[in-house]
């Protein structure tokens, strides 16, 4: 339900370049993104989210791995 918090949501993050792939449980990947999108990350451009996956677009590949970081701590 709605108690779930985002990190029991993501199975996976993986980062290449300035591109950042979440993988969540199916059907949440819209949730976790709009989530994102309100915590007004650095560099963050924005989110591009399907039923299990996003795609996160970093403005600065030197910022991806600290991105990739704050998202793991959520």
């Amino acid at each position: 339900g709605s108690e779930m918090c985002i990190r029991d949501r993501i199975i996976s993050v993986d980062a290449a370049e300035n591109l950042i792939v979440i993988k969540t449980i199916s059907g949440v990947a819209m949730a976790v993104a709009a989530a994102l999108d309100h915590m007004a990350i650095d560099g963050l451009m924005g989110c591009i989210a399907g039923d299990d996956t996003i795609f996160l677009a970093v403005k600065d590949k030197n910022l991806t791995m600290s991105i990739k970081a704050q998202i793991e701590k959520m």
